[in-house]
């Protein structure tokens, strides 16, 4: 086993223990994002929130794309890939090289199709599509495991 498959390994282990803490309770209510505290921070939070995502992040990024969906913007996305339309974001870790988004919409087949259709288009190579566990590489070095559930589903960006 190569030390990136281990790391792949791992890092859907880790996102199934994360999933596993998260289903047996509510979801926490979101934050409330915090308030401008002047004219120019209005102006600027504003500006961030009309913005369109960012994408085309260099080949082999290692901090990947910020992206707008549901409100917020996720960073760490893996580079070319976007979230489904409609998504909906029940929580978001970001940290170091991977980030763990969990989305309760659109459904989790719904999700899982959507990548199923735009990764091989970002470049990602399908490595894995078993029911509803999809796991995608891209030659920069990207990994990303999306994990479809009963009423969620949890993605994993992995940074190389």
């Amino acid at each position: 086993m190569t030390a990136r498959t281990l790391a792949l390994t791992l890092s859907t282990g880790m996102a199934l223990a994360v999933m596993a803490g998260c289903s047996s309770s509510p979801a926490p209510e979101a934050a409330p994002a915090p308030a401008a505290t002047s004219p120019a921070a209005a102006s600027e939070a504003t500006s961030a929130a009309a913005a369109p995502p960012a994408t085309g992040a260099p080949a082999g990024s290692s901090a990947g794309d910020s992206v707008a969906v549901d409100g917020r913007t996720i960073s760490g996305v893996a580079p070319g890939l976007e979230f489904p339309p409609g998504a909906t974001v029940k929580d978001a870790f970001i940290g170091g090289t991977t980030s763990t988004v969990i989305l309760s919409a659109p459904s989790p087949a719904e999700v899982l199709d959507y990548y199923r259709a735009a990764a091989p288009k970002a470049g990602y190579t399908v490595l894995t599509d078993i029911g509803s566990l999809l796991t995608l590489q891209h030659p920069n070095g990207w990994d990303v495991t999306v994990i479809g559930q009963s009423n969620d589903v949890t993605l994993n960006f992995n940074a190389p």
